[in-house]
């Protein structure tokens, strides 16, 4: 499997697929991250918002029978934007209620003062951060959680700070074509992937860069190595199908109209899309799954 994520993307050595980008961290020459996850933190003087639905079922992890057609109460901030890619991702975190929204596909129309997506899902922030009973709703190909699974730029800065030098937390990213009719539970739920492709990883699997690789052999920035000691100590799960071998952080790009400055936030922490360059594709393994975590018909 770990060859067919190398040889997933073509021959360039320097191809998407021989080392993992970082998806929502600033790439050289351009202000504006085309890929990752917005993430708002929502405030009391937030207006409540009602999201509709219009492609795909939205729901409420834990709540069975609900109204799919809709997320209802979103403590939408002002000035929020979605990422400017075709995925255009957002995330709603409310702390004082424990809950966060995630939107696929959102949208906001300045002629009728209102919010659309093609998807979404509402976590219950004191759950277990999985949707074990497979409800309707998602943000992403396979129903994981993004708030819980992507890298801030708070949680680096953090790990630098107190010494420990970790992400308390798996990460999640994708890579091109995951395997077919195949996922494995918990951390997803489902799986879009279309590729038939015998050795393609399936969504849901977790990758983990070699414990026994030293990283202070590589040149990584203090804030990269952060991210490269997270994924040796707790690894990243494939939750879509990218273009790209991708570890999914915080696109603080567009997070100026929600809170100005915030734009800048990676670059402060010499942080970039290129910044995990030292980690080949190679130096990672597929963490093996029990029978009863896999699921369809193309997992054998």
């Amino acid at each position: 499997m770990i060859s067919d994520l190398v040889d997933a993307c073509g021959s360039d050595p320097d191809g998407p697929c021989k080392y993992p980008r970082l998806a929502g961290a600033p790439e050289e020459g351009r202000f504006f991250s085309q890929f990752g996850t917005p993430v708002y933190v929502a405030r009391a003087t937030d207006r409540l918002r009602t999201v509709i639905c219009n492609r795909f079922p939205c729901g409420v992890q834990g709540v069975t029978r609900e109204d799919t057609r809709a997320l209802y109460n979103v403590p939408m901030p002002s000035g929020a934007m979605p990422d400017p890619s075709d995925d255009g991702h957002l995330v709603v975190y409310d702390p004082l209620k424990s809950a966060a929204w995630e939107f696929f596909r959102a949208t906001y129309s300045t002629t009728d003062d209102a919010w659309e997506a093609e998807g979404g899902i509402r976590w219950d922030l004191n759950g277990l951060g999985i949707d074990g009973a497979a409800e309707p709703g998602s943000a992403v190909g396979g129903g994981t959680p993004l708030l819980g699974t992507i890298v801030r730029p708070d949680e680096v800065r953090q790990a630098l700070q107190d010494g420990t030098g970790v992400i308390p937390h798996v990460l999640s990213g994708g890579y091109d074509s995951p395997r077919k009719d195949c996922f494995i539970s918990p951390l997803v739920k489902t799986t879009d992937a279309d590729d038939g492709r015998r050795w393609a990883i399936p969504e849901g699997a977790i990758l983990q860069l070699d414990p026994a690789l030293d990283l202070d052999e590589l040149e990584l920035t203090p804030g990269a190595r952060v991210i490269a000691r997270t994924l040796q100590v707790y690894g990243m799960v494939i939750r879509d199908d990218t273009g790209a071998f991708t570890v999914d952080v915080e696109n603080v790009s567009v997070e100026d109209g929600a809170e100005p400055g915030r734009s800048g936030t990676w670059k402060r922490l010499g942080i970039g899309n290129e910044s995990l360059r030292a980690l080949r594709s190679e130096h990672f393994r597929v963490v093996a799954w029990a029978a009863s975590q896999a699921h369809g018909t193309n997992c054998m």
